[in-house]
């Protein structure tokens, strides 16, 4: 996969999931219940570190929750580790590389002198365009003596693929904006399907009280439909009339509030990229502007360095 079209993807999920709110809603929708009714949700947060090798962070994403359960259970430590998977046909091997993934975290813990240990439940989230489940360890092997199968190490993981999802059972998943994430998400290989649901994922959104990650989620839209032969401009006018304006109201904020030139290094990259494609799909420099939180001027500089 591109490297820009990852780090696209990557800087999207980890804008919408350093959220809590949004963290929150992924964890009581993707984990099953009876993990979920241990946790004191009052104590979830978001942790910096990360236990992905560099290597392995060429292909995946990772997002790490610690939360703690509440005191029926023990008030024990658990981190909640989403595995986004980025690659778009399937490997083989994904079961080995988790199982480093979750060694390497316990060797952390050892190091830091952590004790007792705090138990890792690993989610890898696929939302790539190829039906794909990944092979336990066991399944990778063909055929073995059934003397060397105990040898084997078996654990497990948590999987999701928002493909095996229709759009009617993602629409009940939760919030509007979350909902309207995870159906971008689901689309991400497949820009003419997200230029005809359009509609449908943004007029849901009858408020935005978060236009930070709303504005997260218009650019990775536009970013996603960029070879398709279309113009952001003609997609709005396609929502009703409160909805644009609403729409065109939280652009304007986004405009105000733009701090893109103070963004690192990386992100710049990205970002410069992005306004480069919209430029070239003809978007008006005031709504690339009001799209990617940066003044009027910054866009000028990047078309006339063309």
């Amino acid at each position: 996969m591109n490297r820009d079209i990852f780090h696209i993807r990557d800087l999207f999920m980890r804008s919408f999931l350093s959220d809590l709110d949004m963290g929150k809603e992924f964890v009581r929708t993707f984990y099953p219940s009876e993990i979920t009714r241990l946790l004191d949700f009052s104590t979830f947060k978001p942790l910096s570190d990360s236990f992905v090798s560099e290597k392995l962070k060429s292909t995946r994403a990772d997002i790490i929750f610690e939360c703690r359960t509440t005191e029926k259970y023990g008030n024990r430590t658990f981190n909640l580790c989403f595995l986004i998977e980025h690659k778009a046909s399937s490997y083989r091997y994904a079961s080995i590389q988790i199982g480093g993934y979750i060694f390497d975290a316990y060797r952390q813990q050892i190091k830091e002198g952590i004790s007792p240990l705090t138990p890792v439940i690993p989610l890898i989230y696929y939302h790539g365009q190829k039906d794909w489940n990944p092979l336990s360890v066991d399944e990778i092997f063909e055929e073995i003596p059934s003397s060397v199968e105990p040898y084997i190490p078996s654990f497990e993981w948590l999987f999701e693929n928002i493909g095996h999802y229709s759009d009617e059972e993602i629409w009940q998943m939760g919030s509007a904006l979350f909902t309207s994430a995870l159906m971008v998400q689901k689309y991400t290989d497949q820009p003419k399907a997200l230029v005809e649901r359009f509609t449908q994922i943004f007029s849901i959104l009858e408020s935005w009280s978060d236009r930070n990650l709303f504005g997260s989620l218009i650019v990775y839209y536009i970013e996603m439909i960029a070879a398709e032969d279309v113009l952001f401009e003609d997609l709005i006018e396609k929502l009703p009339e409160k909805m644009k304006t609403e729409f065109l109201s939280l652009a304007d904020q986004l405009r105000n509030e733009g701090k893109a030139e103070g963004k690192a290094e990386g992100e710049k990259e990205t970002l410069h990229k992005m306004i480069l494609n919209m430029l070239q799909q003809g978007l008006s420099i005031d709504l690339i502007s009001d799209v990617a939180q940066v003044s009027p001027e910054y866009v000028r500089r990047i078309r006339d360095q063309q």
